[in-house]
């Protein structure tokens, strides 16, 4: 019995390992007392509320700082999320785990999750929180492409989202919006049309992060170095570096860095362009970013080769081409591969040139194959993203035109509701007027009965009247013919007899 005991405390540790492993890091984060509560309940190994999980998620997303939330995420909101009978919850449950997969270089997943949450938001669109939601799906679609170079399902993304915020209105969206579309124009090396877009973003900063000001003077200043306008760029570039000094932790310093020594190398000065390019390398080490330190030394080569110091220039290539093998990085591995077959032919070493221009076509080879199998699944993932879209496009052309049959259902009900009414309206005037008309015809006959009464009337009395004059006439007449007609001893006898 004390062995089974034991078995079973054993086996609940081990289940609950992951999660005390995955919360181990958590107490240096200093969480909000709201979001203890939710780790000390996944930490027992309880079901939390799911806001407020997503609330732990977004704030650990948002700390970035090594600590890897994956478990939270799939063991716990997803299966919650699948669930859930909320759209917006599942919406932003798959929201979260795109961008966390995006993190992670994982493209196939965040693609998954984020038409996953696309689908969850077209149900509600009514609501605005899925309406936002679905600008920021676009924003980390935009993301997405750009992070696998397609620069023009990109743009398309980015578009899409400034034009679903144009119904939202919301201008910190509309502003990271604009700076997203000015990035990928840089990229695709239209400077004319990024510069617009980034100096109108200026007028906006407030409502933005501290340090996107001095990234976008940096990149304003790319757009006029890659127009030859090196003296519009310097002065943007200085004010950028004030800036981004007082801002401590800036990781962007180091690329600020490097555009100033690039500049200053345009302009002949390379004295102050090798200064400025040794503080980027400097920078780049604190926050170990490979990649702009091997363009760095990239540059300071390519500058001491043109001073034909080419010993000192091929130490940095070398130096270059370490960190980019370091990096994995086979574009800069190339581009390092060939300015050293370029040095040691400048050297006179024809052997260690062949050497090098060979590795250099080996790792063209290898960058075609890798292109190859990149664009292929960049097929893939478009194809499943178009189809994800077209279903969208379909359901939600079904809901407008039920929505539409909806409305002409209510516009029908509503003529035919008018014209009953005014049929209505029409029959009671028609009925009032009727019964207007046979009043007055009414009155008009009992008008036209009481003038006949009263001639009548008038004639009976004049009738009544002449009778009595024939009669007073008739009994004056006999009286006289009596009188006259008897004798004088009777006559004392007629008065009473008439």
């Amino acid at each position: 019995m004390v062995k089974c005991k034991y078995f079973l405390c054993l086996l609940i540790g081990l289940g609950l390992l992951p999660c005390g492993f995955a919360m181990r890091p958590v107490d240096s984060l200093h969480l909000p007392d709201s979001l203890k509560t939710v780790y000390e309940t996944v930490v027992d190994g309880k079901e939390p509320d799911m806001e407020s999980l997503i609330g732990l998620v977004e704030f650990l997303q948002r700390k970035r700082e090594g600590y890897d939330y994956g478990i939270l995420l799939k063991d716990f909101l997803l299966p919650m999320a699948r669930e859930s009978a909320s759209s917006y919850y599942k919406a932003y449950s798959y929201y979260l785990a795109g961008v966390y997969f995006m993190q992670k270089d994982d493209f196939e997943e965040a693609l998954l999750y984020y038409t996953q949450a696309l689908d969850a938001c077209q149900p509600g669109k009514e609501d605005m929180r899925l309406k936002t939601l679905e600008i920021k799906l676009y924003f980390a679609i935009g993301a997405y492409w750009y992070s696998l170079g397609d620069l023009q399902k990109a743009l398309e993304s980015n578009e899409m989202a400034r034009a679903l915020n144009r119904e939202a209105g919301d201008s910190v969206f509309d502003a990271y919006a604009m700076n997203n579309t000015a990035l990928v124009y840089l990229a695709l090396n239209e400077n004319e049309v990024a510069l617009p877009l980034f100096a109108k973003n200026l007028d906006r900063m407030s409502i933005l992060p501290p340090d996107v000001y001095p990234l976008t003077l940096t990149n304003m200043a790319i757009c006029y170095i890659g127009l030859g306008k090196v003296d519009s760029a310097l002065p943007l570039l200085s004010e950028s570096l004030s800036r981004a000094r007082k801002s401590e932790g800036n990781y962007r310093l180091s690329n600020t860095y490097y555009y100033m020594g690039k500049a200053y190398a345009l302009k002949g000065d390379n004295v102050l362009a090798m200064q400025y390019l040794e503080k980027g390398v400097s920078v780049s080490r604190r926050f170990d970013e490979w990649e702009v330190r091997v363009r760095i030394w990239m540059e300071g080569a390519d500058i001491l080769k043109k001073e034909g110091r080419y010993e000192q220039a091929l130490a940095l290539v070398d130096s270059a081409l370490s960190a980019a093998t370091l990096a994995n990085n086979l574009p800069l591995q190339m581009a390092a591969m060939g300015m050293k077959s370029a040095l040691n032919d400048c050297l006179g070493n024809v052997g260690m040139a062949y050497a090098s221009l060979k590795q250099y076509l080996d790792l063209v080879k290898r960058t075609n194959m890798e292109e190859n199998e990149r664009q292929a699944r960049r097929q893939l993932l478009q194809s499943e993203f178009e189809l994800a879209r077209q279903r969208m496009d379909f359901e939600y052309k079904n809901r407008e035109l039920e929505m539409r049959n909806r409305m002409n259902r209510y516009v029908y009900g509503f003529v035919i509701c008018s014209l009953v009414l005014v049929f209505g309206i029409l029959v009671l005037l028609f009925y009032y007027q009727k019964k207007k008309v046979e009043q007055k015809n009414q009155l008009l006959e009992e008008k036209a009965l009481k003038d006949k009464l009263e001639l009548k009337e008038k004639e009976l009395v004049n009738e009544v009247m002449l009778r009595m004059s024939k009669d007073e006439v008739l009994k004056s007449t006999i009286k006289d013919w009596l009188v006259a007609g008897m004798p004088c001893r009777k006559r004392s006898v007629l008065p009473c007899l008439l």
